[in-house]
């Protein structure tokens, strides 16, 4: 949930999405009987440093420089998003639970918006795009809510085994 959520006191963000990742890091290190979890687990603290050094900047005041630099933490994490639900899906497979299906659409529901706010971001920034951010705002009022819903409901089914 914290990659989701953003709190702010002026330009500090109280929640960074890389302590979101690093709950990411401790959890993959539960799973170390899964083949794809070192490899996630290995781009989950890549998205740490990353993200800490953009939250770094943000804190400096050095918009400019963080806006620049976001892109790469961005693309990273659209990778991480596929694998992530990917080996998600893999693990509900090979355990005969309902929400295969659901997290597989989940994967690409969220690669799609995130590659969707890195064209909507910078068009916001020129004063164009406010309708697709609105689309978009709306989207992920609907996707992040029964993303959790869904991850949830797979715990529960796993716990079932």
């Amino acid at each position: 949930m914290l990659i989701f959520l953003n709190f702010n006191i002026g330009t500090l963000n109280l929640v960074p999405s890389w302590l979101g990742y690093l709950l990411f890091v401790s959890a993959l290190s539960d799973l170390k009987k899964e083949p794809s979890a070192p490899r996630l687990k290995d781009f989950a603290w890549l998205l740490v440093g990353l993200d800490f050094f953009y939250w770094v900047l943000e804190c400096f005041g050095l918009k400019e420089a963080a806006a620049f630099f976001y892109v790469i933490p961005a693309a990273v994490s659209i990778y991480f998003d596929f694998k992530f639900f990917t080996f998600l899906a893999e693990i509900a497979g090979r355990n005969c639970c309902p929400e295969e299906e659901k997290l597989l659409v989940l994967r690409s529901a969220n690669v799609a918006m995130a590659a969707a706010a890195l064209v909507i971001t910078p068009l916001l920034g020129l004063g164009l795009g406010r309708a697709l951010f609105m689309a978009y705002a709306l989207a992920a009022l609907i996707l992040v809510p029964y993303t959790l819903y869904v991850l949830f409901s797979f715990a529960k089914s796993l716990e079932k085994e």
